[in-house]
C-alpha cells in the first residue's frame, strides 16, 4: 500500500483514503463479496472518490455575480475551460483524528486563489457493519455570506450488467441544448424511479427533483448498494462514458452552473448561502445490501 494512504476496516468494508489528494478515497473494497465498489485508483485519474466542496460540477466561463459584483474562479483541470468541483479534491487534507474504523480530516480555503469565499471543511468517513458513512462540514470563514454547494464523485465500477434505481423530476439540459436555463419534466426514457439498465451511451445529465435515495444493482452479484444523502440534495448526477469501466452517480446539492442561473433569477438550483461563521452539515450514507 502506498505510503501516503491510511486504511479504515472493519469485518464488511476496507477503506483506503489519500488525504494528500484532495481526501481521495483510492479503494472502497466489500470484503465479503471480494469485489471493488469503486474502481481503484491506480494511474487513472478516472477513479476514486472526492468530495465536491464547496460546488458540483461546472461554472461556465469561469465567473459569476453575487450580491451584485462579478466573482472570477480561475479553471482549475487542464483539459477544460471551465472550473469544476471546487477546490477541496484538488489539496491536501489535513488528518485530525484517526481509529480503525474511521477518520477525521480537514481542509482550509483562504479564498485568494479559486473560490472567491474563505471557508473550513472537515469530514468524517466512519465504517460500521456493511455501511459507509461521509459526514461534512462546511465553515464560512469570511466577512460575507458565501454561495455554496456540496457533493460526492464516486467513480463506480462497471461490472456486467448493472440496474440503478433513483427517483427525479427534472433534467437540466446539457451543453447541447438551445436553452440551458430552466429544467425540463423528465420523459420515460430517463426515468429510473423503476429501475431502468445503465445505458452504453455516452451519458453526462444532472437530474432533479433527486429525493435523497439511489440503488445501484449489479445484475450478476449477490449484493446491491444503496446511497442515502441529507435532504439537502436535491440533484443527482450521472455519468457514464460509452464502453467505459465506470460510471458515476453523484449526489449534488446543485445543479450544474447552478451560480450563474441563480444570479439569473432561476429557481430550485440547489445553491445554498452560509452566513460568516454560520456551518453548513451534510452526511450521505453508502451501504451494502444482500439481495433478498
Amino acid at each position: 500500500m502506498d505510503n501516503n494512504l491510511i486504511e479504515l476496516k472493519n469485518d464488511s468494508l476496507k477503506l483506503e483514503v489519500n488525504p494528500a489528494k484532495g481526501g481521495l478515497i483510492t479503494k472502497f473494497y466489500s470484503i465479503k463479496d471480494d469485489f471493488d465498489i469503486i474502481k481503484e485508483v491506480k494511474n487513472d485519474n478516472l477513479s476514486g472518490m472526492f468530495p465536491l466542496i464547496p460546488y458540483s460540477n461546472r461554472i461556465r466561463g469561469g465567473n459569476f455575480v453575487y450580491w451584485g459584483i462579478k466573482r472570477n474562479v480561475p479553471k482549475n483541470h487542464p483539459e477544460l475551460n471551465d472550473p469544476i468541483h471546487g477546490d477541496a479534491w484538488l489539496k491536501e487534507w489535513k488528518i485530525e483524528e484517526k481509529g480503525e474504523n474511521y477518520v477525521i480530516m480537514s481542509y482550509e480555503h483562504d479564498g485568494k486563489n479559486g473560490f472567491p469565499f474563505s471557508y473550513s471543511v472537515r469530514k468524517k468517513l466512519t465504517l460500521k457493519n456493511s455501511r459507509l458513512s461521509i459526514d461534512i462540514s462546511i465553515k464560512n470563514t469570511g466577512s460575507l455570506p458565501m454561495p455554496c454547494g456540496v457533493g460526492i464523485h464516486p467513480y463506480f465500477k462497471k461490472d456486467g450488467k448493472v440496474l440503478l434505481k433513483f427517483k427525479n423530476k427534472t433534467i437540466w439540459a446539457d451543453e447541447t441544448s438551445l436553452n440551458k436555463q430552466v429544467p425540463y419534466k423528465t420523459d420515460a426514457s430517463y426515468n429510473f424511479e423503476n429501475g431502468k439498465e445503465l445505458p452504453n451511451e455516452d451519458f453526462d445529465i444532472c437530474f432533479g427533483g433527486f429525493d435523497g435515495h439511489a440503488e445501484i444493482i449489479w445484475l450478476d452479484k449477490d449484493f446491491s448498494l444503496s446511497i442515502d444523502a441529507h435532504e439537502d440534495f436535491n440533484h443527482i448526477v450521472l455519468f457514464s462514458p460509452k464502453d467505459s469501466d465506470f460510471f458515476c452517480l453523484e449526489p449534488v446539492t446543485n445543479a450544474t452552473d447552478a451560480f450563474n442561473l441563480a444570479s439569473k433569477g432561476i429557481t430550485g438550483t440547489g445553491i445554498q448561502t452560509i452566513e460568516p461563521e454560520e456551518i453548513l452539515e451534510s452526511k450521505i450514507e453508502l451501504r451494502i445490501n444482500i439481495k433478498k
